[in-house]
C-alpha cells in the first residue's frame, strides 16, 4: 500500500497530532505502537492514541501481546 497522507496547517518547525486506532481480532490485551522504532505508547484495541510528530514521513508500527504485527507508512506535509 502506498500509506496515508495527512496534510496540517503548521508554522515552521511545528508539530502536529496524528490520531492511531486499530483493532485486533486476539484476545491479547493491549496495543503497543511504535512510530520509526521508538514506542510511543499502548492502549486497549479499539482505543485511540495521539501521536506529535513534525512534517515527514514515518514508519508507524502495531503490535498486540500475542506479537501480532500490522504496519504503514504515514506521511505528514505541511500546507500554508
Amino acid at each position: 500500500k502506498k500509506g496515508l497522507v495527512f496534510y496540517a496547517s503548521l508554522a515552521s518547525g511545528a508539530k502536529t497530532e496524528v490520531a492511531l486506532q486499530a483493532e485486533s481480532d486476539s484476545a491479547a490485551g493491549k496495543l503497543s505502537w511504535f512510530v520509526d522504532g521508538s514506542f510511543v505508547g499502548a492502549c486497549a484495541p479499539g482505543q485511540t492514541i495521539s501521536v506529535k510528530v513534525a512534517p515527514g514521513r514515518y514508519h508507524v508500527l502495531v503490535s498486540d501481546e500475542s506479537r501480532v504485527t500490522a504496519s504503514r507508512v504515514i506521511t505528514v506535509k505541511a500546507v500554508p
